[in-house]
């Protein structure tokens, strides 16, 4: 864009030669010969030209060229916040998939210990056939999960890799060192700061700056243009060995003015100008469905948190009754249904957790 102020420089340079012949009859003798000439000539023009004014082109040609450069540096922070949004999601969804994945493997270790009971039970006669054979199929399904369990921590971290774009290998590990924190934030000053910082909403502002641009242009497009140039020439020539040279300097200032052009600005006007509308509305809709996101976000938020500390408590609730259940079925005073519901009870909300 800077080099639209740069004025244009120019030069020619070029040679000729030509050989004519005529006729010349000597009176005297009464004879006709013919005689050559012989033309070299040569010229080099040397010039600069600039045009002092084209409507005001250059300068919101310059401008709408820094506009771009802000609306590209935006969008490329937006992307760059979309790459952090999706590694943390496929982070957390990596370590999501270990942490059931050990909790299957932890039960699948209950259960089996649960086998062991029924049939110990079984062989003294306190229990059915029946007993050791929910508790077989318990540890089947359980075993099952687990591999479902596998398959899927190894999905999440192969998509992990593909979002950083290579193979983490062993070089990373998995954190789980989470505060949850009750979010505390004064949700009027969040919004203003994301309708201030967001790189969409600037990257829009961006655009609407540069249609503003092609619509002053195209405004000032009805004024005249003006150029002006500055030129020496040099022309050789010799004819017949007679040399002749001329050399000349040049000072030349322009005006064009199109009066009417069939009304063709007038109708690149209007476009430009409905394109600047469209894109302030464009502009105010972002900056409501912004406003929304963030308060339905942070309402999200706390809903969460508050369903953490509940699942939490019923996380706890639920082992100190699979515990409870567990004792009695060893003593006797609770059957094999009691004891699987208080462990699904359970299973389920580890999961839920």
């Amino acid at each position: 864009a800077w080099g639209v102020f740069i004025p244009t420089v120019f030069a020619t340079y070029g040679v000729g030669k030509s050989n004519t012949s005529f006729p010349l009859k000597d009176v005297i003798s009464g004879t006709t010969s013919r005689i050559s000439r012989i033309n070299e000539s040569g010229n080099a023009t040397l010039g600069v030209g600039y045009t002092v004014f084209d409507g005001a082109k250059k300068y919101f040609g310059f401008r709408n060229a820094y506009y771009l450069r802000r609306s590209l540096r935006s969008a490329l922070k937006n992307s760059e916040l979309e790459i952090v949004d999706r590694v943390n999601a496929a982070y957390l969804d990596v370590l999501r998939q270990e942490k059931l994945l050990e909790a299957s493997q932890e039960q699948a270790g209950q259960l089996v210990e649960q086998l062991r009971r029924a049939e110990a039970r079984h062989r003294v006669g306190e229990v059915t056939k029946l007993d050791v054979l929910q508790a077989q199929i318990d540890l089947q399904n359980e075993n099952l999960l687990t591999l479902e369990y596998e398959n899927n921590l190894i999905t999440a971290k192969m998509e992990l890799d593909l979002i950083v774009g290579g193979s983490l290998g062993t070089d990373f590990g998995l954190a789980d060192e989470f505060e949850i924190k009750q979010p505390l934030f004064d949700i009027d000053k969040l919004v203003a700061e994301a309708l201030e910082r967001h790189p969409q909403l600037d990257s829009l502002q961006m655009e609407i700056r540069q249609q503003q641009g092609n619509l002053w242009m195209g405004r000032l497009a009805y004024l005249p243009v003006l150029k002006t140039q500055l030129g020496y020439s040099r022309n050789e020539s010799d004819i017949t060995l007679t040399p002749n040279f001329q050399q000349g300097r040049n000072l030349s200032f322009s005006m064009s003015w199109d009066i009417l052009d069939s009304f063709d600005r007038f109708k690149t006007n209007r476009y430009n100008q409905v394109n600047v509308n469209t894109l302030k509305y464009e502009m105010e809709k972002a900056r409501l469905a912004m406003s929304q996101a963030v308060r339905t976000s942070y309402l999200e938020l706390l809903r969460l948190y508050k369903r953490n500390l509940i699942l939490a408590e019923s996380k706890l609730l639920a082992k100190q009754s699979l515990e409870l259940e567990s004792r009695r079925y060893d003593i006797g005073s609770s059957s094999l249904i009691e004891l699987r519901q208080a462990r699904a009870d359970y299973i389920q909300s580890e999961v839920d957790y």
